[in-house]
C-alpha cells in the first residue's frame, strides 16, 4: 500500500490516487508496465464500495419516508445492488473474456 518516492517520502496508494499529478505518474506507469488494468479494477472496487453504501442509505431512507419495509425487504434490495454490481466487476475484471482481465 505505501510507495517510496525520490525524495524519500513515503506516499499511501490513496494519497497518489487525490493528487492528479501522482495519478498520472502513476497511471503512465502502469501503461509501460502492461497493466492499466489494476487501476481500472481499484477504481470499480472503490465505487461498488461507495455505491452499495449510497444503495443503503437510500433504502433506509425509503423505509423512513414512504413506508416501513421489513428487514427481509430492505435485504433483498440491497442484495440485488450488491449482485449487479458484483457481477458488473466481474465481467469486465475476472472473467476468462474480459477486456481489461487482472492477474489474481
Amino acid at each position: 500500500e505505501e510507495a517510496h518516492t525520490a525524495d524519500n517520502t513515503t506516499h499511501r496508494l490513496v494519497d497518489t490516487l487525490a493528487n492528479p499529478r501522482l495519478l498520472e505518474m502513476f497511471e503512465d506507469h502502469l501503461i509501460e508496465e502492461w497493466a492499466p488494468e489494476n487501476l481500472q479494477f481499484y477504481k470499480a472496487v472503490v465505487m461498488f464500495k461507495l455505491d452499495t453504501l449510497n444503495a443503503l442509505k437510500r433504502i433506509q431512507d425509503r423505509s423512513k419516508k414512504d413506508y416501513v419495509l421489513t428487514p427481509e425487504e430492505r435485504g433483498t434490495m440491497l442484495l440485488a445492488v450488491v449482485r449487479r454490481e458484483a457481477f458488473r466487476i466481474y465481467m469486465a475484471f475476472i472473467h476468462d473474456s474480459a477486456n481489461s482481465q487482472v492477474n489474481l
